[in-house]
């Protein structure tokens, strides 16, 4: 079994989308340089750790103050369907909301606008 960083959550976002979670597990983890453009001065992130196909840790990525974007994806029942949560880490406890604002509109062209069109017109 996976274990989280031990950095604390900063940013917690959630995300419906209408694949189910192996579809979005494999868009993340080997389709991301396909869809996921990144921001000028944006570094690529790598997969730090992986459990298919549920759980993707994503490191260095974002901004500097973030450590390590771990994103867990549930299904969402029988009406199909997956929820992406993502969870944002740092070292330190809390950002300021002028250091969290910009990295949560990230994560959301992110994992909500750019993943999304992705595994819905691929």
């Amino acid at each position: 079994m996976t274990t989280p960083p031990t950095e604390y959550v900063v940013i917690r976002r959630r995300y419906k989308h209408a694949p189910h979670d192996a579809v979005m597990y494999d868009a993340i983890v080997n389709e991301r340089q396909q869809w996921l453009v990144l921001s000028p001065g944006e570094l690529a992130p790598e997969v730090a750790d992986a459990h298919r196909p549920d759980l993707v840790v994503l490191r260095p990525w974002l901004d500097p103050r973030i450590t390590a974007v771990e994103v867990r994806l549930e299904n969402i029942g029988r009406g199909g369907g997956s929820w992406v949560n993502a969870f944002a880490y740092a070292i330190q406890e809390e950002l300021p909301p002028e250091e969290r604002r910009p990295i949560r509109h990230r994560l959301g062209e992110v994992f909500g606008a750019e993943l999304r069109t992705w595994v819905d017109y691929m």
